[in-house]
């Protein structure tokens, strides 16, 4: 049996986690500028490349946390997580993931039965012709924290529950 002291159990226990970050951190590093290796070129790979405009940051104004964007032809879908006062999960189109437009709520006017307030984490999916909302609420009469596991519930969007 490893011993909780030795060094074999620290490594065993901390090394997956360690090697994880360092290479969450490798990964966001810019890449090393390369040459263009052929000295018969005159222009400096600067001066080749083309520059995007850049983007307004936040691209999107406002509290949309825990967002999730999925593609259904031709149009970005997102949704986030919403506050207790507001209507719940929002629903964004974009064409360009840059011009987002708010056209409606996934419950704009009346909460599942079985839940009563905090609504997060939602993840939009489209799954053949069917778009799904999964998500997790407080269950209705839960114990204050929530009793563990949150239920997580998926929701069929159709024509009939908003504009979009």
């Amino acid at each position: 049996m490893v011993q909780p002291t030795s060094f074999r159990f620290t490594l065993l226990r901390f090394g997956g986690p360690v090697l994880l970050g360092l290479g969450l951190l490798a990964s966001c590093q810019r890449p090393a500028a390369t040459s263009a290796g052929t000295e018969s070129s005159s222009a400096s790979p600067a001066a080749t490349a083309t520059t995007a405009a850049p983007l307004p940051n936040p691209v999107l104004p406002g509290d949309f946390p825990d967002p999730s964007v999925t593609k259904i032809g031709d149009t970005y879908w997102a949704t986030a997580t919403s506050s207790n006062w507001g209507p719940t999960f929002p629903l964004l189109k974009s064409k360009n993931l840059t011009d987002w437009e708010l056209v409606g709520h996934v419950f704009p006017n009346q909460l599942p039965a079985w839940a009563d307030y905090y609504f997060w984490a939602p993840e939009i999916s489209q799954e053949g012709s069917k778009t799904y909302i999964y998500y997790t609420a407080h269950q209705r009469g839960a114990p204050w924290p929530w009793a563990w596991p949150a239920p997580i519930t998926r929701l069929a969007l159709t024509a009939t529950m908003g504009p979009w």
